[in-house]
């Protein structure tokens, strides 16, 4: 998954709970599980092998069976949950700003199911974390899990949001790396080339701070992409959340600006939804996705009480105006911004508070919020545009109340084509978006 930054812009990375994750730098993909107790990482590199020659050395002298649980005891250390998020936004309370993703490393295609490949050369700087061995980076792997195939995901999100998306689904640049220190050092080199702080140090980035960070917030970084206008995509082939390719091609056709408006939080868990949903209609199997921004998701499902499933996936490919303007109409002036500031940074309590904050609007604050914009200076084809989106977010019952009610003011408009819309929308529970019937009117005064 790939995220943004808590300052509103995307993370890198993605993040699996220990939990595992994906994101984007400053936002990766991790995903959360239940882990084994702390093991100081520098004993087990310092015991167990990281070759083949060096696995046979030791099992020469200590025997098979040792040997055997020293490897077990490491990979267990190694797991944990996945999120997703881009590079340069901090994983534990606000995100660093992020900019163009040059020096990057190089980016490839993902290879076709079943082929073996190896990190990018250069991928790994020098200076990558011990952890990861001498030959760890081009360690040979099989990337065989079908959803995380480039051709699967963006055929999946084309099928499940072309309608929504003003140009086709774009795939990216995909690079496979072989595994989760080989991610981590490409995350680290991101950071450091793009002169990053750490918001948890406050210091510059340095080589290893992601592994610290993950290994503190209990989370595995198993994917990210970069921030906008990059379309570079990172994944561990090593991870087993089947909607990581997909979540993090969400991300590369998005803004940057949709990230900035509506914040770390909302955006990831939009992404997520949207990417289960994806997966989901293949017939393909969720397990291994479960706890992937879980806190998240249940803050957007509340949000979709608020205003509607619709506006929510038309913001994400269209704009975040049609989601905060919406929002703002519904819940008051300002209360976009006063929900933003509620979840950053993230904190249990943050998305308690949030989540309380809300409750979905009666009719009869749905009808004086429409009241509301009729009664301004005038009637602009956006201010229709939301008022078709406030009925859109009403069941049968509701839209009757309104229609009663806002039937009775179509008059008090002064041109008939805002006056025919707004029957429109009143007859038929909305409008679509940009059918103003009379384009270039919208400061047509009511």
């Amino acid at each position: 998954m790939s995220g943004e930054s808590r300052g509103g812009e995307r993370e890198l990375r993605s993040r699996v709970p220990r939990r595992a994750r994906s994101a984007r730098p400053d936002e990766a993909t991790r995903t959360p599980e239940a882990g084994p107790e702390p093991v100081d990482q520098r004993v087990l590199d310092a015991t167990v092998p990281a070759s083949a020659t060096q696995t046979a050395a030791l099992q020469r002298a200590i025997g098979n069976g040792a040997t055997g649980r020293l490897l077990a005891r490491k990979t267990a250390v190694g797991g944990g949950r996945v999120q997703r998020h881009t590079p340069g936004a901090s994983l534990l309370g606000g995100l660093a700003k992020v900019g163009s993703a040059e020096g990057a490393a190089e980016a490839r295609p993902m290879p076709a199911p079943g082929e073996a490949v190896t990190a990018p050369a250069g991928a790994v700087p020098a200076a990558a974390p011990a952890a990861a061995g001498p030959d760890a980076a081009a360690a040979p792997v099989v990337l065989t899990m079908p959803t995380l195939q480039s051709a699967f995901a963006q055929t999946a999100l084309q099928t499940s949001f072309g309608g929504l998306a003003p140009k086709p689904i774009i795939p990216g640049n995909i690079t496979v790396v072989a595994n989760s220190a080989a991610l981590y050092a490409v995350y680290d080199k991101w950071m450091i080339d793009n002169n990053r702080t750490n918001s948890t140090t406050g210091v510059a980035w340095v080589a290893g701070d992601l592994a610290r960070q993950d290994a503190l917030g209990g989370f595995r970084t198993n994917a990210f992409a970069e921030p906008a206008p990059s379309t570079n995509i990172f994944i561990d082939a090593t991870q087993t959340d089947p909607t990581a390719t997909v979540h993090e091609m969400l991300h590369v056709n998005t803004s940057a600006a949709f990230v900035s408006a509506v914040g770390r939080a909302v955006d990831e868990g939009i992404t997520q939804r949207l990417a289960t949903e994806a997966v989901a209609s293949t017939g393909n199997s969720l397990a291994g996705s479960e706890s992937t921004y879980q806190s998240e998701q249940n803050v957007v499902t509340a949000l979709i009480g608020v205003v509607g499933e619709g506006v929510v996936k038309q913001a994400y490919f269209q704009g975040s105006t049609i989601l905060t303007e919406t929002y703002d109409a519904m819940m008051g002036e300002d209360s976009w911004a006063l929900l933003k500031t509620t979840l950053n940074p993230d904190t249990a309590a943050g998305y308690a508070a949030a989540i309380a904050m809300l409750v979905p609007p009666s009719v009869t604050q749905k009808i004086a919020s429409i009241n509301t914009i009729i009664d301004g200076w005038w009637v602009s084809g956006n201010d229709l545009d939301i008022i078709g989106r406030i009925v859109a977010s009403c069941g049968d019952a509701e839209k009757a109340q309104i229609w009663a009610a806002i039937s009775p003011r179509v008059s008090d408009l002064w041109f008939e084509s805002k006056r025919d819309r707004l029957r429109a929308i009143l007859g038929t529970g909305g409008y679509p978006a940009g059918a103003d019937p009379v384009p270039g009117d919208d400061t047509q005064m009511a």
